[in-house]
């Protein structure tokens, strides 16, 4: 299950939380005061590595045409 970094705009916090990929999109309620809160990244799932990271993407590029 991955972690997934929320931001709550009542606390105008982050905090973490554990979700399945099939709820992610649903968000999760915030631990302070309740309010529903949705990753701000549209999908950012911390941990994961990030396009033009050191060795992100490296398999993943297609050859140049000449």
């Amino acid at each position: 299950m991955p972690l997934f970094k929320l931001y709550c705009q009542r606390c105008r916090k982050y905090f973490k939380a554990f979700l399945p990929l099939s709820e992610a999109k649903e968000g999760a309620p915030c631990p302070s005061c309740g309010q529903r809160a949705f990753d701000p990244s549209l999908g950012f799932v911390e941990g994961q590595p990030q396009p033009g990271a050191a060795g992100a993407g490296a398999s993943c590029t297609l050859p140049q045409r000449d």
